[in-house]
C-alpha cells in the first residue's frame, strides 16, 4: 500500500496521458523488428509438449440481445442470489477473448486443441479457420438439460470435464487471461504430468465468516473451506492467482465420484448462489494438495481491474515488463471510467497482440 501511494503522487505530477504516449512509442520502436505473422504451419503447437495438453475458455457475449432477453426472463424469477450475481460486470464484453486468443496462439504454440465453451453463441470477429479451435456448447456438456440455461460460470465450470475429446491434461482460461510471453507446460505441470502446479496469491485471503454483504466469490471460497475440513481435514485460508488454472480430468472426475452432490448442486444454480462451491478454480488445487497431486508454484504475473487507480499504470508496465501471464478484470465502474479503462484496456492489446489470428475475419494469410 505504501508503494502504491508513492506511485499514485509521482503520477499526479505527470499527465497519464503524456505518459501512456510516450511508453507506446517506446514500444513501438524497440519492438517494431520483432512482430512475426502466425506460421502456417498447423503442428507447430506440438513440439515441446510431453503430453497433449488443451484449453479450456468459458465466454458470453451480453450484448447478444437474445441472449440478454433470456437472463432478464430468469433474472425475475431469482430472489436468493448473492450481492454481485448479476452485475453487468460479471457478462461484458469488450473483446478479452479475440486477444487472449492471439496470446495463446503466440506464446503457448505447444496447445493442442482451444475449446470454447458458450451458450450457442460465436464472437462476430470469429472465422472458422481449422479444427484447433472449437465451440461447446452448455447442452453438450451438462448432464441435466433442466439445469439450463445457465448464468453462473460456477455451474458451467462444473462439467468442463465432461467436453467430448478433451485431454486428461488442460489449462483453464477466463476470457480475461492473457500470456505476455512464451510459456511452457512445465509452468502448469510437472515434468512427468502427474502433479498440476497452482499459484497461491498473497494479497487476497478466504474470510473467517460470512454477512450479507458477502460477495459470491467469498461465499463460495467459504463453502469450500468447510467442505475440504468436514471431508479431508484439509484447513486452509489461501485463495489463488486470477490467472490460468492446470487441471486434469481424471481428478475432476474423481472428485465428482466422491462427492456428486457438489456437482448437482452447483449445475442446478442458475445464477450464483449462497450454496456454490468455485469447484475448478479453487476447490480442485486444495483437493489435489491436500492428496499431494498438486503443488504449489510461482510465475511471473500482473493483475489489473477497472477499478484501479493504477490501472493505466499497470497496462503501460506491461509493455515495459515480459510478464508470463496477466489478468485484466472487468469490475464495476462507473461509466466515465469504464469508457477511459476499455479504451486503454483496447490500445495496450492493440500494441501487445498486433497482429490477427488466424480465426479472425481480418486476417490475410501471408502468400
Amino acid at each position: 500500500m505504501k508503494m502504491k501511494k508513492i506511485i499514485l503522487n509521482i503520477l499526479k505530477k505527470f499527465p497519464q496521458g503524456w505518459f501512456s504516449f510516450f511508453i507506446n512509442i517506446v514500444y513501438k520502436l524497440k519492438n517494431k523488428n520483432s512482430i512475426k505473422p502466425f506460421g502456417e504451419d498447423k503442428n507447430n503447437h506440438l513440439e515441446t509438449s510431453k503430453f497433449p495438453i488443451d484449453i479450456v475458455y468459458t465466454w458470453v457475449n451480453s450484448n447478444d440481445l437474445e441472449w440478454l432477453k433470456k437472463k432478464n426472463d430468469y433474472t425475475q424469477g431469482d430472489n436468493d442470489s448473492p450481492n454481485e450475481s448479476n452485475v453487468a460486470s460479471r457478462f461484458r464484453e469488450n473483446e478479452e477473448l479475440k486477444f487472449s486468443l492471439r496470446s495463446v496462439l503466440l506464446n503457448a504454440k505447444w496447445v493442442q486443441t482451444i475449446y470454447i465453451v458458450t451458450d450457442n453463441q460465436i464472437p462476430n470477429w470469429y472465422k472458422a479457420f481449422d479444427n484447433r479451435v472449437q465451440f461447446v456448447s452448455h447442452e453438450t456438456i451438462f448432464l441435466k438439460k433442466a439445469d439450463l440455461p445457465t448464468f453462473n460460470s460456477h455451474a458451467i465450470e462444473s462439467n468442463l470435464h465432461r467436453i467430448p475429446g478433451l485431454s486428461e491434461h488442460f489449462l483453464y482460461f477466463n476470457d480475461d487471461f492473457f500470456l505476455r510471453s512464451p510459456v511452457e507446460p512445465s509452468d502448469f505441470f510437472s515434468d512427468d504430468g502427474i502433479q498440476t502446479k497452482f499459484f497461491w496469491s498473497n494479497q487476497v485471503f478466504i474470510p473467517d465468516s460470512l454477512d450479507e454483504k458477502s460477495v459470491p466469490v467469498d461465499i463460495a471460497a467459504r463453502n469450500n473451506v468447510v467442505f475440504l475440513e468436514q471431508n479431508y481435514g484439509h484447513t486452509t485460508n489461501r485463495k489463488f492467482k486470477h490467472m490460468p488454472m492446470a487441471l486434469k480430468k481424471s481428478v475432476l472426475e474423481q472428485l465428482e465420484s466422491e462427492h456428486p452432490e457438489i456437482f448437482i448442486s452447483n449445475s442446478a444454480a442458475r445464477f450464483r448462489s449462497n450454496y456454490d462451491y468455485s469447484i475448478v478454480s479453487a476447490l480442485i488445487h486444495h483437493y489435489g494438495y491436500a492428496l499431494k497431486i498438486a503443488l504449489p508454484s510461482n510465475i511471473s504475473y500482473l493483475y489489473a481491474s477497472f477499478d484501479d487507480e493504477l490501472f493505466e499504470f499497470k497496462l503501460n508496465l506491461l509493455l515495459l515488463r515480459k510478464f508470463k501471464c496477466f489478468c485484466i478484470n472487468d469490475v464495476e465502474v462507473c461509466e466515465d471510467v469504464l469508457q477511459h479503462v476499455s479504451k486503454t484496456f483496447t490500445e495496450k492489446m492493440e500494441l501487445l497482440f498486433p497482429i490477427p489470428s488466424p480465426y479472425e475475419k481480418n486476417h490475410q494469410h501471408e502468400q
